[in-house]
């Protein structure tokens, strides 16, 4: 969570550690989240969720460039850079890939 000090003052939240879950339970997901009280708010408010949804696709926009400019030593396991890692660029892309569409903002099932 990081706290802002513009004004007026919020709390932001990263969470990143369901993001890719292939085994992700959305309905248990939004029962026992930090912020699981404002799914309504966030899925009901349709230019809340416009807003985001443009924000996310101009970052989309920029997917390849973003991902060329990952560090090199992340691309590998070892400190030797002789195994590569393997990470699912193409499955994570269609994961956020979803966030553009009508389906993904329905409200979650509660």
């Amino acid at each position: 969570m990081l706290w802002s000090l513009d004004t007026p003052r919020t709390l932001k939240m990263i969470d990143h550690n369901l993001a890719f879950d292939d085994q992700f339970d959305a309905t248990a997901f939004f029962q026992m989240h930090v912020f699981s009280e404002e799914t309504n708010q966030l899925f009901s408010d349709f230019l809340l969720r416009d807003s985001y949804r443009d924000r996310l696709a101009q970052a989309l926009e920029n997917w390849t460039d973003i991902c060329d400019t990952l560090p090199k030593e992340w691309c590998f396991i070892d400190h030797e850079k002789t195994i590569p890692v393997q990470y699912p660029f193409d499955d994570v892309k269609a994961l956020l890939d979803r966030a553009l569409t009508d389906a993904f903002w329905q409200l979650p099932p509660t």
